[in-house]
């Protein structure tokens, strides 16, 4: 087993992005009637359907509750804060 170096990384990072870059403009092109908006919906349809298959079901949970965290946490900061400066 090798340990990569951060430029390797970056390297791969970099690869991976641009194959899944690719893979979305090939299913964007596919439909080419769709207008800009549905174009979008199409594209974050395969991103969202590439990463299902790509993470664990585990590690979705574990990204979805750290999101649902840091949201609400906002939430309640721009509460607190929008109370503070309300009348």
């Amino acid at each position: 087993m090798r340990i990569l170096s951060s430029n390797d990384l970056l390297h791969r990072e970099a690869a991976w992005l641009r194959r899944v870059a690719s893979w979305t403009r090939q299913y964007d092109q596919a439909f080419p009637d769709l207008d800009d908006g549905e174009r979008a919906q199409a594209r974050m349809a395969v991103l969202y359907a590439w990463m299902r298959t790509r993470y664990s079901v585990g590690l979705q949970f574990v990204a979805n509750y750290i999101a649902v965290v840091v949201t609400a946490a906002g939430m309640a900061a721009a509460a607190v804060g929008a109370g503070a400066v309300g009348p």
